[in-house]
């Protein structure tokens, strides 16, 4: 729901389809009675739009006598990246359900790094299985979007998560092979119900938080900082605000990504360290671990700042370029078997 305008009298824009303008794409005449959506040259009155506290724009999507030539909806991507995406997808889905029947069926990878890894591919496949729930559903009611969006950011949080806690593990293994000589060995379940709490929980808590703002409609909370997760105006099940995704998303991502980047360094530093010392591990499962993390890290963290660069830029071939590295990190997993 929207919060009330300040020209309350608005009555033909309680049912139709909503689009919402930033501050930079209209300007208001005559004291708000009336608006300029400066894009199209297009002058509404004060019947036509709602004016938010946050000082931004709602007015009905269609016909509002624009070009005729523009779309109703900005279609980002064109069917032949809904393709790739769809082939990609499908690739990766296979690759990461074959990792996780090796992994069951191999009890050399029943270790608490075999553990981690199968974690992190169940939560991949949550994500894509969601992912293209999303792109395959035409019409849904709000409800079932709404727990398809929740159930999409879910998993793609705790897959995050699960990238953070193979960065940790992979660089304290490394510290106590390089530093104290000795290896961790055996299931070591403790450890693990202890990185599944982080794994799956927090994810969980942060979903719960955000769903719980979203349909809660607290007046404290501003409505730009509602997910609006069943009122996306992109044919997608997801953030519909830019300020919540900012807020819900994006930070955390900044900050796994970060302490991914602090972990990997820290690696490296242990891995450098014992090739110049004449303390040489004599095993290569740390090491092993180490390339499996450099592997991951850099296909997530490359995907991702690809994704950045294609949303500034909005040039195609470089959404094709992050959309083949997005969904093909299924293939990363299952290399590992």
């Amino acid at each position: 729901m929207i919060n009330q305008p300040h020209n309350s009298s608005v009555t033909e824009l309680a049912t139709c389809p909503k689009v919402e303008l930033g501050p930079g794409e209209f300007q208001l005449l005559d004291t708000a009675a009336s608006v300029l959506l400066t894009a199209h040259n297009k002058t509404l009155a004060a019947h036509q739009f709602w004016l938010l506290d946050g000082g931004t724009l709602v007015v009905c999507q269609p016909d509002l006598g624009l070009d005729p030539r523009a779309p109703a909806v900005d279609e980002k991507f064109d069917p032949v990246m809904g393709y790739v995406t769809v082939g990609c997808l499908g690739v990766s889905l296979v690759c990461l359900v074959v990792h996780l029947i090796v992994t069951l069926i191999a009890p050399e990878l029943h270790n608490l790094s075999g553990k981690n890894l199968f974690s992190l591919s169940l939560a991949l496949i949550g994500f894509y299985s969601t992912f293209m729930l999303n792109m395959f559903i035409v019409e849904i009611s709000a409800v079932s979007c709404l727990i398809l969006a929740v159930a999409m950011y879910y998993f793609l949080l705790a897959a995050l998560c699960w990238m953070l806690i193979i960065g940790l593990d992979v660089a304290r293994t490394l510290k106590l092979a390089t530093t104290q000589l000795r290896l961790s060995a055996g299931p070591q379940w403790c450890k693990f119900l202890l990185y599944s709490g982080v794994g799956w929980l927090l994810p969980a808590l942060a979903t719960a938080a955000a769903t719980t703002i979203d349909l809660m409609e607290f007046p404290e909370v501003p409505d730009s900082l509602r997910p609006g997760f069943s009122e996306s105006d992109i044919n997608l099940c997801w953030f519909s605000k830019k300020d919540a995704l900012i807020i819900y998303f994006i930070v955390p991502f900044c900050i796994i990504m970060f302490l991914n980047l602090v972990f990997f360094l820290m690696s490296g530093y242990f891995v450098w360290e014992t090739s110049r010392s004449t303390a040489k591990i004599t095993t290569s499962g740390p090491k092993t671990n180490f390339y499996l993390y450099a592997r991951l890290s850099t296909l997530m963290g490359l995907t991702w700042i690809t994704g950045i660069v294609a949303g500034a830029l909005d040039i195609d071939y470089i959404w094709y370029v992050f959309l083949v590295l997005n969904t093909l990190q299924g293939d990363t997993p299952s290399a590992s078997s």
